[in-house]
Parts: structure tokens; sequence; C-alpha cells
């Protein structure tokens, strides 16, 4: 524990220091980031998914960079983007790691500090939620100041009457002469409920749904897929409208440009569990004067290292830098993004997290937390902690890919009685003891267990 402390401690100085050597650039950047409401990768037709078309994402990844290992932050909403505002991962974060609580404001969030240095910061429709950040200690949504009193009607049942794009418009009418902004373009679909044979009365076709393999290919499903294209399709139209407003006032150019979702889609063995459709969701970054476009990334991407690209870009240092309990957990992307490489791009990117806590989404026959770590194959590990039997926890994993089990490692420490514990393969542990075991052990019994590393051996 001591050794891990030091290793800790040295870091969070390493990061500290590479932090106070990063130089602002010329002109600071102005930042749009655009985030959809239980979105699944690879439902973008950047992607090729057939059925959908999404002109305002397609162009951030033509002009940018498109990844294909991005995972969010939590399958739940309001964890993952209190992941996302704080660049710290779920369970460091207290009641802002679950589901409808509270969110505490001595964890400083990205607007607030880009307010700070002096941007002009905004959001629209949904931002950090559902919850209460009062509680906290917040005087306002955690995304920053609200810019929702444009309405539009879609005609579509379920899609949000707020209309995002103008709403944009009217933050930038307000913006102060010379400042750089930042807005949080936040959509609320597609969010169920969907309006039922929306997709096909708006000509979309059974035939061109790819159905999951762990949902039943029936007519229904298919056409429930259709439904849910047709509010991501809603979004994304919003997020075409802010970027042709961008390059019709000339600031696209100096515009960082994220498009993301905040965890997948609202299906069955998807959103709310730790499984790839509930923790893989679509991402493209541009920036046209400072990153080439036409690219393409698999490196394993995590909420936690957009806030670091995002602190990075705008030239702000995290002030909780040094302090383990408050500071950032994400590497940033600019490194990659500048690189002008695609596919693996940094060798050091081998695995990220995801997970979440009790919340009102979670099994009632599971009382405890769930953890997941993805690797660059998307092999979705996960482990559920349930009650105590006999004293001690059981942990029991699962995985997206059965398959695969044997083809990973991943170092867990155990935490066990005084007593010596067995891992079912019948290797022997000691209390505390850290140890890389296969993925095809299915059960292990300890009072506690956490990921430390993700390694690939195949």
């Amino acid at each position: 524990m001591l050794k891990m402390n030091r290793l800790t401690a040295l870091g969070l100085l390493a990061a500290a220091i590479l932090c106070s050597l990063v130089k602002p650039f010329a002109k600071s950047p102005n930042i749009l980031f655009a985030i959809s409401d239980d979105q699944s990768y690879p439902h973008a037709s950047a992607y090729g998914c057939r059925g959908i078309e999404t002109p305002g994402f397609d162009r951030v990844a033509k002009e940018g960079v498109l990844f294909h290992t991005a995972i969010s932050g939590s399958p739940g909403c309001s964890p993952s983007r209190a992941s996302l505002l704080t660049g710290r991962y779920h369970w460091m974060i207290e009641h802002a790691g679950t589901h409808a609580s509270k969110f505490d404001n001595k964890y400083a969030t990205f607007p607030d500090m880009l307010e700070k240095a002096g941007y002009w910061i905004g959001y629209t429709g949904k931002g950090w939620g559902p919850g209460n950040y009062r509680d906290g200690g917040f005087k306002r949504n955690p995304a920053g100041p609200v810019f929702s009193s444009k309405k539009k009607s879609s005609g579509i049942k379920g899609v949000s009457s707020t209309d995002y794009a103008a709403n944009f418009d009217a933050f930038l009418e307000q913006r102060p002469d010379g400042k750089p902004f930042y807005f949080w373009l936040g959509g609320h679909e597609p969010h169920r409920v969907f309006e039922k044979g929306i997709g096909l009365k708006k000509g979309k076709k059974l035939s061109d749904v790819d159905v999951p393999a762990f949902l039943p290919d029936t007519p229904e499903i298919r056409g429930d897929i259709l439904d849910y294209y047709v509010e991501i399709e809603w979004f994304d139209s919003h997020l075409a409208r802010a970027m042709a407003k961008l390059e019709a006032i000339g600031e696209l150019e100096n515009t960082l440009v994220i498009v993301t979702s905040d965890n997948g889609m609202a299906f069955p063995r998807a959103k709310a569990n730790c499984y790839e459709f509930g923790v893989h969701v679509p991402l493209a970054i541009m920036w046209p004067e400072r990153v080439k476009g036409s690219r393409e990334s698999t490196d394993p991407v995590s909420f936690v290292d957009l806030t670091a690209t995002i602190l990075e870009a705008a030239g702000v240092v995290h002030p909780a830098l040094g302090k383990a309990a408050l500071a950032p957990s994400g590497q940033s992307l600019m490194p990659l993004l500048a690189s002008g490489k695609s596919g693996r791009i940094e060798l050091t990117r081998t695995h990220v997290y995801s997970g979440r806590e009790r919340h009102s989404s979670h099994r009632a026959t599971i009382i405890g937390p769930t953890r997941s770590a993805a690797s660059v194959r998307i092999n979705i590990f996960t482990f559920e902690t349930f009650g105590l039997i006999a004293g001690r926890r059981v942990i029991r994993r699962s995985s997206t890919h059965p398959e695969n089990w044997g083809r990973c490692t991943v170092a867990i420490t155990i935490s066990t009685p005084a007593r010596r514990s067995r891992f079912s393969s019948r290797t022997a542990m000691t209390p505390d003891t850290s140890r890389s075991f296969t993925c095809r052990s299915t059960s292990v019994r300890a009072r506690s267990c956490s990921i430390s590393k993700r390694i690939p051996t195949a």
C-alpha cells in the first residue's frame, strides 16, 4: 500500500510538472462541446452505420479525427457527465458518481476553470443531470449558465422542444467582444421515449438495421432502433446548424469541436450496464486551425482524457494538480490530435476504465458497484461486487466477448480476510496481494476488488 501511495504521488507530481510547462496557444481556441443523450457506437453514418444519416458528426470526423475506442465515464447519465466535468473517474467524486444524487463543488469543473480564465461560457439542453447540484454547493448547473429559452417544435413525440442551435446563436450574440467561448450543446436525444413508428414514417427501412447480437432480431426491435436513429438525426441537425453558424461568422477555424454521447443506447444490455453498448460511445474531434483532418484513431480514450484535452487547448492548469483527493486523472489528447497520424497512434494508451455505483438503474439483486476495463480491442471486462457472503464479498466477472477471455490478463488488487482465500482456479492468495490472473477465472471471494491495470497478452 505504501508503495502504491508513493507511485500515485510521483504520478501526480509528474503531471503537475508537465502541465506547468504547457504553454497556451497564441490565440485561445473557442470550444464547442456537443453531447447527445444515450447514443452507442457505431450509430453515426461516419462509422458506416446503415439506416442513419449524421452529416454534422460526419463533418467533424472528416475535418478532424474519428475515434473508434471511446469509453464513457459510466453507463448512466449523471455519473458519466460528472466524470467528464471534473476529469475524475466516477468512483473518485463521491455522490456525483451516482445517478440522481448531488454534485459537491469541491471538485473543480472545467467550465468554471474556463470562465475564470476569461472564457464566455454557457450551455443549452441537458447539462449535468439528473441530480441536485445545489445541495453540493453549486449555484448553477455545473455545465455553466443556461441558454435554453429558444424553442422549436420537431413534430416528433419524445423530442425536446429546446432549439439547441438557436440558443447557441443567442449565446454568441451576448458574447463580449474579444472573448473566446466555451459552449456545451447538450441534446436530450436519443433518450427514450421514442415515437413508435417514426422511423418508418420518415422513410427508413427495417432491412437497413444491423441488430446487435444480444437483441432479438424481430420487426419490433428493428422498428424501435429506427425510431432511435431518428432522434440521433434530430440532435445531429442542431450540431450541423451550430457549425454552419461558426463558419458564417469566421469562427470555425479556431474552434475545438468535440462530439460524443454520455453513455450507450437505452436498450437492454446497453445503457446502465457495463457492457460494450453501455459504455462504448461515438467520438469525433476537429480543430481546423491546429488538427489535420481525414484521420481515424483506434486508441482507447476515456472521458477524463477529454477534460484534460480541453484544459490543455485552453492553456488552463487545473487548480488541484498534485492533490490526490481532487486532482484530474486523464491524459490530454492534444499530442495525438497534433500528430497527423492515424490508427494506433499513442502506444502507451492500452486501456481505459468505466463503471457505476448503486443507482436507480441498477439491478435490485446487486447491492454493490460495477467496474469495467476496456482494451484496444474493446473487450469489456466487467467486475460486479455482490453482497457479503460468510463475511466476504463475491466478485464475479463477465465479458462482452467470452471467446476472448483467455487472450488477456487483468491485474487486480484483492483485499482478503486474514485467512487465506482462493480463486476459483485454486490460486492461493494472501491478504492485500496484487497479482495478474487470466480472465478465464469466473469468481473470486474477497472483501474488495479494484482493477489496477489491463495488460493485453495477444
